[in-house]
């Protein structure tokens, strides 16, 4: 139960990008691939800043519709390319967060299948394997839901004995990301700062 990472980033397109478009386009790159060789460029290892994505309320493991996205940590030097690199650490933050509370539940995992747009950028798969130390893989299939939807249906019609039968049979998963511990112990600052941001502002939410 966690959605908002494609409206974030949709967002932060519409409200920020209109000069890297322009800047794709007259290089012939696909424009995120311009952006993430932009961000790379100008932003090495942790930003500094923090971003949570709740820009229509939190999901797990808060579940609180009050909770609006916050940025904390701007200074002079922070460029829309350390805003673009944030958004998806925050995303990275909260994922890591859900994965320990999932943890808590079910019990030690080690990896994260993941599919949809976000899934087609290295860089943003490679920064959530990294904070939640999972090996992440991503999907053959573009369209995980419909897939899943089919799966049901073929349990239902007696194609399939049960939905883990279903997922051998059907389920392929295509690259897979290994975590960089390096990278996610650079990260241990960040987010511990991130874990804080939340809780601190409920007096703010209350209001």
């Amino acid at each position: 139960a966690f959605f908002p990472a494609g409206l974030v980033s949709r967002w932060y397109i519409e409200q920020f990008c209109y000069e890297d478009k322009v800047k794709a386009q007259e290089q012939n790159m696909k424009f995120f691939e311009f952006l993430d060789a932009a961000m790379e460029k100008s932003c090495h290892g942790p930003t500094g800043l923090c971003i949570t994505p709740h820009w229509v309320g939190s999901c797990n493991p808060y579940w609180d519709v009050r909770a609006t996205g916050v940025m904390a940590g701007l200074t002079p030097q922070i460029t829309r390319h350390h805003v673009y690199k944030a958004i998806y650490e925050g995303i990275a933050c909260e994922l890591a967060i859900n994965a320990t509370a999932l943890i808590e539940v079910v019990g030690e995992f080690e990896s994260i299948k993941i599919n949809g747009g976000n899934a087609r950028s290295h860089f943003t798969v490679q920064l959530r394997a990294d904070l939640t130390g999972k090996q992440f893989y991503t999907l053959k299939t573009s369209e995980a839901v419909c897939q899943g939807a089919a799966i049901l249906a073929g349990i239902a019609a007696g194609i399939y004995k049960d939905a883990e039968d279903a997922v051998q049979k059907v389920v392929r998963t295509d690259v897979l990301y290994k975590p960089n511990m390096d990278s996610k112990e650079q990260y241990e600052g960040q987010m511990e700062k991130y874990k804080l941001l939340y809780p601190s502002l409920k007096s703010i939410r209350a209001v």
